[in-house]
């Protein structure tokens, strides 16, 4: 076996750099894409949200973008398409073929407006689930694992940005555990 071939190629990132210099402006923007590559790579597939299991409504990843915090924090956004899969017949092969319906609105001028959004990378992965379909729960708590340090700097990083946001969420879920706790169901919260 000869040398070239016994050892094993370094792979390369925008996170692998030369320590010795500070990051350039498109280094910096890659790495922050790279750091959710893991999640990224299965856009195009159906992801649930879990607050809706039940729903016939999909979610696809459509690309990664950076966004730009208080302070210069970067962090990675999804663009995300919203639809309803379904089945129709392709004209030309006559074969049934998924097809994604989409509840498209109108803006005043008369562009069509599609329901996509933009969605920060570390809430996806709190709030979305990849379709049983393609993926195991397991298989997505091991990626989570994974994710772990980035999500948890990002969502600091966001905290950051929008304390008052982030207070009221904090509160609004300890008044929701303290009423839990005290054996007050979510129905009879409303009624208080």
């Amino acid at each position: 076996m000869s040398k070239e071939h016994s050892q094993p190629k370094q792979i390369i990132s925008a996170a692998t750099v030369n320590s010795a210099r500070p990051l350039s402006a498109e280094e910096q923007r890659e790495s922050v894409i790279y750091s959710y590559a893991r999640v990224n790579e299965f856009g195009e597939r159906h992801w649930i949200r879990k607050s809706e299991p039940e729903s016939k409504v999909r979610y696809a990843l459509l690309s990664s973008l950076v966004k730009i915090g208080k302070g210069s924090t970067l962090r990675c956004a999804f663009s995300v398409d919203v639809f309803v899969p379904s089945l129709a017949s392709d004209p030309t092969t006559k074969m049934l073929v998924e097809v994604r319906t989409r509840e498209t609105g109108r803006a005043p001028s008369g562009e069509v407006i599609h329901p996509g959004f933009m969605f920060d990378a570390w809430r996806w992965c709190e709030e979305f689930v990849p379709d049983r379909q393609w993926m195991t729960s397991s298989e997505w708590q091991t990626i989570l694992d994974e994710l772990a340090p980035t999500i948890a700097r990002d969502k600091a990083w966001a905290a950051a940005d929008n304390p008052t946001g982030h207070l009221a969420a904090g509160i609004a879920a300890g008044v929701a555990q303290a009423l839990a706790s005290l054996g007050i169901e979510p129905k009879q919260r409303k009624a208080l």
